[in-house]
């Protein structure tokens, strides 16, 4: 079973006390199970507070699962209500779900595989009664937040579409972890019900900002977002040394230059990161932001950071009203603002005037430096590291660019990604780690930068936490490139062949190839084991119009035929195949490392030292 991290940012939940509901085990008979938590006559015991109750709606086969769920919450501290009747039928029984669907205030739908083959069942009248209620809500309103608990995919889950509008957590086999347990404990409000909930806010404690007068807009909260998972297996504390920036907001009359917004918070990231001891999140974290709600706190604990930059942009004709604030998010306090006049002549200048007002606040008790001159892009280097390793398998020349750009830029993300991958690559693993770990460090949002720390891990043979860290990618991007391939190699590599095939299939699902494909290769799986799987795919790939080499080959590597898997590592490296650059660790070629073909291979692609 591929086992995924929960995600928190799919929970979507106010901050209103939700207590968890967890309804009767479904099943076709009629018998009934003596509780501790249901009325004299087996029915559901009325919520004494509908308002703040969330539904968990399942299918009869996955109940162990939902008890798991109800088991951990109750652990935590979390007041459940698990009825473990079973289906009773009868129109009480049915009122009673009805109720507590139309007035619960957190709907979960259990998807998995039970629940995919189940064409017909009384949690798919559950699920309908819910997304009924769904359209009568404003559209910021959370409600629905499904649950998965197997690799069942969206693709193929049969759930309604208003599902597949909000994001889903993965709970594999209902094992939950504590970073879920906290987060729903973090969200349950200690006033009355019916007390007023007080809005958070950013900035100064009384007050407020002109947005007429060239204030900033903020965000109102909600939610647990994605980003509050980057640090939620191990909360971090945020160095007093670091700084988000967030995309400005374009306040223009007529919206329309948001372009020039995002254009000038690229251009402050970029001159920030300059800055050596200052600690910069890159901008795929930053943006990620953009356009979700979250408050600035749930925001700067995402990127774990401790100071955040935020600004909007007027812009009439040719004159431009940049105003921009710096706060720091465990006080609130701002410890600057201004508001910029320009013409778009002046762009450049007033980007810089703002990232040097934001070092100078920061110099006078944080940092020993200043914003230093404009210099060669940190980027060209590691680029020119890339092609030369890639392309040339000229490691040497490689590592000194790469390490040239992180002299010129040591927050850019993408140059310690590249020379770790290079470091792992040619067998210096605990260093090139190292590496991989800083970049997801400045860039803690980005799927690619996890990914590529997946990567850098399988290739050290640290399966475990490489089975993690992909698992972590996927609740920053559940679709995200080509990350179930990578756990499918985690997986084999330990010989857990059945959670490989799952996630394999999962992968060409999400490729597109035909379902009839990739049921054949579950066939063959179930029917012949691991050798089965290896024939069918190979076949598959064979038959293909421009099939992989290296891919094609490491299968054959894999099912001992030794003389093919060379064959189709020749013209991976006639075509220099990108993949050709983990030969020296990559462990799906393993049974070739004794055959005197791969020392030659090696030494032609620079890796037999």
């Amino acid at each position: 079973m591929e086992r995924l991290t929960a995600s928190p940012r799919a929970f979507g939940l106010r901050n209103e006390a939700p207590w968890f509901i967890l309804r009767r085990k479904e099943t076709a008979t009629s018998k009934r199970v003596v509780t501790d938590e249901s009325g004299p006559r087996g029915d559901p015991v009325p919520a004494p507070d509908g308002h703040r109750a969330v539904f968990l709606s399942y299918a009869s086969e996955d109940a162990e699962a939902a008890a798991r769920v109800c088991s951990s919450l109750r652990n935590a501290g979390i007041e459940v209500w698990f009825d473990q009747n079973e289906l009773r039928g009868g129109a009480a029984w049915d009122a009673a779900i009805r109720r507590q669907i139309k007035t619960c205030a957190l709907f979960v739908p259990i998807i998995s595989t039970n629940s995919r083959a189940r064409v017909e069942g009384y949690f798919r009248l559950e699920w309908k009664l819910a997304v009924d209620r769904s359209h009568l809500m404003a559209a910021e309103q959370p409600f629905l937040l499904p649950v998965v608990i197997d690799d069942t995919c969206d693709s193929d889950a049969r759930v309604p579409d208003k599902f597949l509008e909000v994001q889903w957590t993965w709970l594999p086999g209902g094992e939950t972890p504590a970073s879920f347990c906290e987060q729903v404990s973090r969200l349950l409000p200690s006033c009355e019900r019916g007390a007023a909930r007080p809005t958070p806010g950013v900035g100064r404690p009384a007050g407020g900002t002109d947005l007429a007068a060239g204030g900033i807009a903020h965000t109102p909260s909600v939610t647990v977002t994605a980003a509050a998972s980057a640090h939620s297996l191990g909360q971090l504390h945020a160095p007093d040394k670091s700084i988000a920036v967030l995309p400005f907001v374009d306040l223009s009359q007529n919206k329309d230059q948001e372009y020039f917004s995002d254009g000038l918070t690229e251009e402050l990231i970029g001159l920030l990161t300059r800055v050596p001891e200052l600690r910069v999140p890159a901008r795929t974290s930053c943006f990620y932001f953009k356009g979700k709600q979250a408050t600035i706190k749930e925001i700067a604990r995402g990127l774990n950071v401790a100071h955040v930059l935020e600004g909007s942009v007027r812009k009439a004709g040719n004159r431009v009203r940049i105003a921009v604030q710096l706060s720091r998010i465990d006080t609130g306090y701002h410890l600057w603002s201004q508001t910029y006049d320009r013409t778009l002549d002046d762009i450049f200048k007033v980007q810089e005037e703002i990232a040097s007002e934001a070092v100078r606040s920061l110099s006078a008790t944080l940092l020993s430096t200043t914003l230093p001159a404009r210099i060669a892009p940190a980027e060209a280097h590691a680029s020119l590291g890339l092609i030369l390793g890639i392309f040339d398998f000229d490691w040497a020349a490689g590592e000194r660019h790469y390490q040239r750009a992180i002299e010129l830029n040591p927050s850019s993300p993408v140059a310690h990604q590249w020379y770790g991958e290079l470091l792992v690559n040619t067998g210096r693993c605990d260093a090139g780690l190292a590496e991989g770990r800083r970049a997801v460090e400045l860039d803690p949002l980005s799927p690619i930068a996890s990914l590529a720390l997946g990567i850098q891990l399988n290739s050290a043979r640290r399966y475990a936490d490489a089975v993690a860290r992909l698992q972590q990618t996927l609740t920053l991007d559940r679709n995200f490139a080509d990350t179930n391939y990578l756990l499918f190699e985690a997986y084999a590599n330990q010989e857990l062949y059945q959670e490989a095939v799952a996630v394999y299939a999962r992968q060409k699902l999400l490729d597109g190839e035909p379902e009839a494909e990739v049921d054949a290769l579950t066939d063959a799986f179930t029917r012949d084991s691991w050798l089965g799987f290896l024939r069918q795919r190979i076949r598959a790939l064979e038959a293909q119009r421009e099939p992989a080499p290296d891919e094609i080959a490491s299968f054959y590597a894999r099912a001992g035929d030794l003389d093919r898997a060379f064959a189709w590592l020749e013209k991976s490296y006639a075509s220099r195949s990108a993949r050709l650059t983990h030969l020296k660790v990559d462990a799906r070629y393993d049974n070739l490392r004794a055959d005197p073909r791969f020392a030659d291979l090696l030494g032609r692609v620079g890796l037999l030292a």
